[in-house]
């Protein structure tokens, strides 16, 4: 769940991503979808018909009693719950391999990002446009950078004594 929701930002927040790798990000948003839908019936749809009047824990007295439509509906289920969760699996994975060989490229035009670990240096591809949560890993791949001050930038001085001649110099 976690990998899943790391790659969710990836593949939704960075733009660079997405114009990057077209592709990997269609399949993951399909997944995503698909998972996001039946996660949550996946399990008690084929299961419920077959299941009235079925106390959960009572497994002893499905085989004593004469019920095997319950045990196969819930041995359908689990198959279907095993092999839905495979193929998302494999989808995540080949996400996973692409998003890899984005970062090596990344890191190809830029050697001090093999200064950051994999999950790091896509951190800071997702997060490009949010300097904030950029900063925290700049000191590992900026030379002498303890860490970033992002408060807001200090008005040039130049620019207010610029502003005060002009009202000056206006005919009145």
């Amino acid at each position: 769940r976690e990998t899943s929701g790391f790659l969710y930002t990836l593949y939704t927040k960075s733009d660079e991503v997405k114009h990057a790798l077209p592709k990997a990000t269609a399949r993951f948003l399909q997944v995503f979808a698909d998972q996001s839908a039946t996660s949550g019936s996946m399990l008690l749809q084929p299961v419920a018909p077959a299941c009235t009047g079925w106390v959960p824990g009572a497994m002893d007295e499905l085989n004593q009693q004469d019920k095997p439509g319950v045990l196969a509906a819930v041995t359908a289920a689990a198959d279907q719950v095993v092999n839905t969760l495979i193929k998302y699996g494999d989808v995540l994975e080949k996400c996973m391999r692409d998003l890899k060989g984005y970062a090596e490229s990344k890191r190809a035009g830029f050697p001090r990002f093999f200064f950051l670990s994999q999950r790091e240096l896509l951190d800071v591809l997702a997060n490009g446009t949010e300097p904030e949560k950029v900063a925290r890993h700049a000191p590992k791949f900026l030379i002498e950078v303890e860490f970033l001050d992002l408060g807001p930038p200090p008005k040039a001085k130049g620019a207010e004594d610029d502003e005060e001649e002009d009202e000056d110099e206006q005919p009145g």
